[in-house]
């Protein structure tokens, strides 16, 4: 990775299908009708993947030749470099975004600071996130930052909702890979379902400290919790493959299967972004 986090150039092409699209096809009938029944619709799933690829994602994939949300959007604000490391010790990551295609305002800001000591990153990172990726086989960081975002997202409805952020990243040199962790919480967020939902959830990826690939590796859980607490209502996994595309799938209260399918992240429109099962 080039010797600051601004190596980082926002994008949403390449996950961002994972926030567009409609029902898709294959077996999206039953699909449809059981996202129904626990008060969801399929874009609200899309919808939330999209505002998490804006804000735990796209900044963090250093890739100039595919689609951003916007020209300099976010920006950053670096910070002095009083270690001379050659990684600032601030970085202040900016949102003033609107992206009309997938209907989608975000403002506010997420706030890195340096570690310390690189092996912080350790006790922050969840287990699952570095037994899933491998981290304990990567030897030991050699730098990296953490901080929080307070966000504010605004979709075609009209409806705000609050969205806040924990990061944690660190480079890994022994195995090439930068490794990033967001934990994010949605809240006040009303579905095209019915009502409105808490949702939380983590993204967990790798991505080449060399910039040989701009390709992520990694996951994203998503939970939605209804207005009444309780269990999770839904239960949203998308693994981010290799080739670009993302596999998902939808799990109710009890485990139950309620849909999945393929994201196709080369397609135009929104509507052929989803394809059920």
């Amino acid at each position: 990775m080039r010797n600051c986090i601004l190596a980082f150039v926002p994008f949403l092409g390449l996950l961002g299908a994972c926030g567009g699209g409609g029902s898709g096809g294959g077996g999206g009938g039953d699909a449809v009708a059981n996202l129904a029944a626990l008060g969801l619709a399929p874009r609200d799933l899309t919808d939330v993947a999209g505002g998490t690829m804006l804000t735990a994602l796209n900044w963090a994939v250093d890739d100039a030749a595919l689609p951003t949300l916007a020209p300099g959007c976010p920006s950053y604000v670096q910070g002095d470099d009083t270690n001379t490391d050659g990684h600032p010790d601030t970085v202040q990551i900016v949102f003033d975004c609107t992206d009309a295609e997938e209907d989608l305002a975000v403002t506010g800001s997420i706030n890195l600071g340096e570690y310390g000591d690189p092996a912080d990153f350790l006790t922050d990172i969840f287990t699952d996130c570095a037994t899933r990726i491998g981290v304990g086989t990567m030897g030991a960081p050699s730098w990296g930052m953490s901080g929080v975002g307070t966000l504010t997202g605004t979709e075609g409805k009209g409806t705000p909702y609050g969205l806040s952020l924990f990061v944690a990243l660190a480079e890994f040199p022994d195995a090439n890979k930068v490794v990033v962790q967001v934990s994010f919480s949605f809240t006040n967020y009303a579905v095209e379902g019915s009502g409105t939902f808490l949702v939380q959830g983590t993204t967990c990826f790798t991505v080449a400290a060399d910039d040989s690939s701009d390709v992520p590796s990694g996951f994203i859980d998503t939970f939605f919790f209804g207005e009444g607490g309780g269990p999770a209502i839904a239960t949203l996994e998308c693994e981010l493959q290799p080739d670009g595309t993302v596999l998902f799938d939808v799990f109710g209260t009890g485990d139950d299967l309620v849909a999945s399918g393929t994201i196709d992240v080369s397609a135009d429109a929104d509507d052929d972004e989803i394809e059920f099962d």
